[in-house]
Parts: C-alpha cells; sequence; structure tokens
C-alpha cells in the first residue's frame, strides 16, 4: 500500500516530468531553487555537440576523401602528384534540393571548380575533384575549400588542409648489396628507389657481399 508521501512523489513526477522544456543534470548536487539554477546562456554547446548537429542535419554537404576511400584522410603529397577528393551532398529532408558547389585552392583557375546539382529526397551525389600540383610548387601547407549553397537559403562550408612536401633524395647506399628475391617484387621497389642490388641465387657464396636482402615471398618450405 502506498504511503502519502510515496502518493505525492508520484504525482510530482507525472506532473512535473511528463512536460516539454529543458531538464537539466547536475554534476555535484541539486541546487535548491531549479528555477535559479540555470539560465539559456548556460547551454552553450561543445564542439562535439556542435559537431553531431551539424553532421546530423537534413543536408550535408563536405569534402571527402577519393573516390575509392571517401573516409580516407590523405594529406602529404609531392610537388607533381594528383590530389584525388570528392563533394559528396546528402539529401535527407522531404523535398528535392538544388545546391550550388564549389571549391578552390588558391593555386590558379586550374585548381578550382562549381557545379550545380540537383539532389532528390533520400538521395546523395558525389562529384570527384583532381588537383594536379605543380611540379615546382614550393613545399608547405595548402587548403581546399569548399562551399555548398542549397536551394532552400541554407549555406554550409568545409575545408581541408594538405601538406607538400620535397622529394627526397635518391638513396646511394654505399655496401654491395646482395638481393634474394626470385618473385621479384622487392626487386622492382629498390629499383624505383634507384638502389642497386645483385640478384642471387639460394645457393650463392655471399662472401663479397656486405648487406643480403630477403625479398618478400621469397623464402618458401621448399
Amino acid at each position: 500500500m502506498l504511503t502519502e508521501k510515496m502518493r505525492h512523489l508520484c504525482r510530482y513526477l507525472h506532473d512535473k516530468l511528463q512536460q516539454p522544456g529543458y531538464s537539466p543534470d547536475f554534476i555535484d548536487h541539486t541546487y535548491s531553487r531549479f528555477d535559479l539554477a540555470y539560465e539559456r546562456s548556460d547551454w552553450v554547446a561543445t564542439p562535439t555537440a556542435q559537431s553531431l548537429m551539424r553532421n546530423n542535419m537534413p543536408l550535408l554537404g563536405w569534402l571527402a576523401g577519393k573516390t575509392e576511400h571517401f573516409t580516407a584522410k590523405d594529406h602529404t603529397f609531392f610537388p607533381g602528384e594528383t590530389v584525388a577528393k570528392q563533394l559528396i551532398v546528402i539529401n535527407n529532408s522531404r523535398v528535392s534540393v538544388s545546391v550550388d558547389a564549389s571549391w578552390s585552392t588558391g593555386l590558379g583557375p586550374t585548381a578550382q571548380g562549381s557545379q550545380r546539382l540537383t539532389v532528390p529526397t533520400g538521395d546523395q551525389v558525389r562529384v570527384p575533384i583532381q588537383i594536379h600540383l605543380p611540379a615546382e610548387l614550393a613545399p608547405g601547407d595548402y587548403q581546399i575549400a569548399a562551399g555548398f549553397k542549397f536551394s532552400n537559403g541554407e549555406t554550409q562550408d568545409d575545408s581541408f588542409v594538405f601538406q607538400v612536401v620535397p622529394r627526397p633524395a635518391a638513396p646511394h647506399p654505399a655496401a654491395k648489396i646482395a638481393l634474394f628475391d626470385p618473385p621479384g617484387q622487392m626487386a622492382k621497389w629498390l629499383s624505383g628507389l634507384g638502389v642497386s642490388a645483385q640478384p642471387v641465387a639460394a645457393d650463392a657464396d655471399l662472401s663479397g657481399f656486405e648487406v643480403l636482402l630477403i625479398g618478400k615471398g621469397a623464402l618458401t618450405l621448399g
């Protein structure tokens, strides 16, 4: 049988907790005056909350990784290489929308672009972009900036910073290298690096060498 105190508590919970509005959580202890315990200015979204809100809105446009791996964050490149990214627009609203999508890098007119897209409700559109870095581009930090202007008046933007680093000097090892590599994978890799190595058989005399490299898959049960 419920006591009078328990009935009073149940009535309080029913009347107070079943209503809309703010429901504060107190880290330390309950403040004696609920009406003075918080104000609207106290409800400041953290960066994590802001990120969750932005990425779960009905409309979303962002700068993603390359076509094969949209979550890729490749950010280090040599001068002369190609930076591959893509613009992705998602429409989770109840109507089709059009969007003016644009991107730029500040590396000249060939390293920017724009496109008008139509995205049906519940669908997404992906626009691959490629940035061919000049061979004489100075090392440093560069940025890709993307902007999205939706037909409902909403605008969004995103950016990605990548680094251009100088190409390393070709290695010139002084040691005489023997290479046991029947599959040939390591030999091809060393040739690309400009490293010279003498292919040898399994029964070769290695007394004239200073370093022995064994390629991937070179050793078998036989």
